[in-house]
């Protein structure tokens, strides 16, 4: 009997122990909170206050700075692809300014080193012809694409500096 008693003793220790240790940790957390406050006033720190999100009013419209963002096509003539012709005549122009600046020496030894069998040269303008017409194919199912838009650009680019090289 008597050892009976001494482990209900024991179960009710520690449960009283238990309790103390939880009520004085819950004490603890509250009375930072309220000290964190007090500094708080005394150091006139303000909370933002939360608030309902504003609607906008019926009159006004969001306008997007960048609509492709918020995905619109945005489809702006100044900024349009160029033609192979534009290629053409663009670098051509460039390339015969560059030409006219180079001494004949050095254009010999550009042209010793770029020179290249023209069965060669043309193999490769058909192979870039083909790669145009992929991505002309692509576009016809997404002309949104930006990187088949540039993927074209760049081999029109490259076709253009095929043909004013030897």
């Amino acid at each position: 009997m008597a050892r009976g008693i001494s482990l209900r003793n024991m179960k009710n220790k520690i449960i009283i122990a238990s309790g103390v240790i939880i009520l004085s940790t819950l004490g603890v957390v509250l009375f930072s909170i309220y000290q964190s406050k007090q500094i708080e006033r005394e150091l006139g720190i303000a909370r933002p206050e939360v608030r309902p999100a504003e609607q906008p009013e019926p009159g006004n419209k969001l306008v997007p700075a960048r609509p492709e963002d918020y995905g619109m096509v945005v489809i702006d003539a100044r900024a349009s692809d160029l033609t192979q012709k534009d290629w053409d005549t663009l670098l051509s122009r460039k390339i015969a300014e560059l030409k006219s600046k180079v001494t004949p020496e050095d254009k010999d030894k550009i042209n010793g080193v770029i020179k290249e069998d023209p069965r060669k040269t043309e193999e490769k303008l058909k192979k870039i012809d083909a790669e145009i017409q992929k991505c002309e194919e692509k576009l016809k199912d997404d002309p949104a694409n930006p990187e088949i838009r540039e993927k074209r650009q760049r081999l029109m680019m490259l076709k253009s500096i095929g043909r004013e090289f030897p």
